[in-house]
């Protein structure tokens, strides 16, 4: 099998990960040591670290403790809440026989509980060891490393191929499906890709992992302020994801450093208020619509600890997509911070550098250009479900704003599939709020075309947005990459939505390969 990567940025493996981190000033991921890219083992990471030696632990106040200052972070900060809070088996059965209603409510307010033997699993690691982990143990393990720079697309092409996969640099532009011809094997179905700077390349299957790829939702009073061609940044403001731009700098030269202020209620706001104090703003501003959640992980450990299978049966033995997507909404619950954040953001509120306004929305913005600051109207409710009427209207003032609110998901917005269904011959793939309704290989029904990451979440589940999903989503693609291999026309292979590719599945939406769910031993 011949595989081509076409990545826009073409600058090596993870490079939008490593500028975001690198922007953002991260020192740790969210996501436990069992979350990670290589397929070997699910314990590949923690065994890197400690062979590598660099399996050093704390707790999370060494990552903004006084003391831990001047010196390096460990590699390996705990997460709390996951292991030692919850009871043991033992006195569990001593507290369930003596009151059972205490032991229900204590169950219900720690939720599920983790194994002691995991403790060491549910750790984050830091950045650079998570960074080099990747490019040891997966990219140079699996012949993926290249030692010269990705070649454009139109001139790699041309390039002799060596190693298991040839990567390349180019923006796919269109994707079409039509007939390819194929030297020496005459002409079969297939997929034509081509990238701005004029490549096509024929395929037969694509697979498409480009995140949310959607676009990044702005509150409207900020997008009115801005010109129209204004996507992601406009005058005195940015979206979070811009703020990885190599071309940006933040804060810009023309900013006053007084008062920042942050919209949204997820994690990166949360990093986005521990960096613009660290970038020298007097005050930060934090408004979030609801309340402040926090949580470990942005989903509960029910969905995505190593014996999830529960909540996996049930997501997937519902076929209906539009309650699969309120099963998803629910069990991410919006934006939540880590506890380790809310003790960061704790710390610059009882200094004085930083404001929380929960309940808040903007309502309106201006922008005056002369003095390069803003003049905000914001609306506060008692609760997220008060009616307007009873809402308090203020004015801040402000000299930047990040909108750290995320993207919307628009699987048909994309370029290369708007390209895609213009063709008559190709049938249609429903989407549900953004996402696309794929097979359970997360197939496009009737094409040889996969998706993988946060627009395969209506088969994966929840963690489909994490890393733990992504090896999911890579087991499920693989095993119809390789049906497709070993057959001569891809578009016979096509399985179309209501029919069945499985014996016995009565319905191709609904998965059931339990030999995918993990077992404990």
């Amino acid at each position: 099998m011949k595989i081509f990567v076409l990545d826009k940025l073409g600058d090596g493996w993870m490079t939008n990960w490593d500028r975001h981190f690198k922007a953002f000033e991260i020192k740790h991921l969210r996501s436990p040591l069992f979350w990670h890219p290589a397929p070997a083992e699910l314990d590949a990471l923690i065994s890197f670290a400690e062979r590598k030696d660099r399996s050093t632990s704390g707790p999370p106040a060494a990552l903004f403790s006084a003391k831990q200052s001047s010196c390096h972070p460990p590699e390996l900060i705990e997460i709390p809440g996951c292991v030692g809070a919850e009871i043991s088996k033992h006195k569990r059965a001593s507290r369930r026989s003596r009151q059972a209603a205490s032991y229900a409510r204590l169950v219900q307010n720690r939720g599920p509980t983790v194994n002691e033997r995991d403790r060491r699993d549910y750790f984050t690691p830091g950045t650079s060891l998570f960074y080099d982990f990747v490019q040891e143990d997966v990219v140079k393990r699996y012949g993926l490393d290249s030692s010269a720079p990705w070649a454009a697309a139109k001139l790699g092409l041309d390039l002799p191929c060596s190693g298991v996969a040839t990567m390349l640099k180019g923006e796919v532009a269109s994707l079409e499906w039509t007939s390819l011809h194929v030297q020496g094997s005459g002409h079969t179905a297939g997929f034509c890709v081509r990238t701005r700077d004029g490549a096509c390349i024929g395929a037969k299957a694509v697979v498409c992992a480009v995140g949310m790829g959607g676009y990044p939702s702005i509150p409207a009073p900020l997008a009115s302020s801005s010109p129209k061609n204004a996507s992601t940044n406009g005058p005195g403001w940015a979206h979070s994801s811009y703020l990885a731009d190599p071309s940006y700098t933040f804060p810009p030269s023309y900013c006053k450093l007084g008062t920042a202020v942050v919209i949204g209620g997820g994690l990166t706001s949360a990093q986005i208020c521990h960096l613009a104090v660290q970038k020298g703003f007097s005050k930060v501003i934090l408004i979030l619509r609801g309340y402040m959640k926090v949580k470990p992980f942005d989903v509960s450990l029910d969905w995505i600890g190593r014996y999830s299978n529960l909540k996996k049966m049930e997501f997937w033995q519902e076929e209906d997509p539009h309650q699969r997507l309120n099963m998803l909404r629910s069990a991410r619950n919006g934006g939540s911070i880590t506890p380790t954040y809310v003790k960061i953001l704790k710390m610059h509120q009882d200094r004085g550098a930083l404001e929380i306004l929960t309940n808040t929305s903007l309502d309106k913005a201006s922008w005056d250009d002369e003095t390069k600051s803003w003049s905000l109207n914001i609306r506060e409710v008692d609760t997220p479900t008060s009616k307007t009427d009873n809402s308090k209207l203020s004015t801040i003032y402000a000299d930047f704003i990040i909108a750290a609110t995320g993207t919307t998901p628009s699987f048909s917005s994309l370029p290369f599939i708007k390209s895609l269904s213009k063709n008559p011959n190709v049938p249609a793939c429903p989407t549900v709020s953004g996402l696309p309704v794929l097979t359970s290989h997360l197939q496009w029904p009737g094409l040889p075309l996969f998706c993988v990451g946060g627009y395969s979440a209506l088969q994966v589940g929840p963690a489909a947005f994490n890393l733990g999903g992504m090896r999911e989503a890579a087991d499920r693609v693989v095993e119809r990459l390789e049906q497709l291999a070993i057959s001569r026309d891809p578009s016979e292979e096509g399985i179309k939505v209501g029919q069945s590719d499985e014996k016995g599945v009565q319905n191709d939406y609904t998965y059931f390969d339990f030999n995918l769910l993990s077992v404990e031993g």
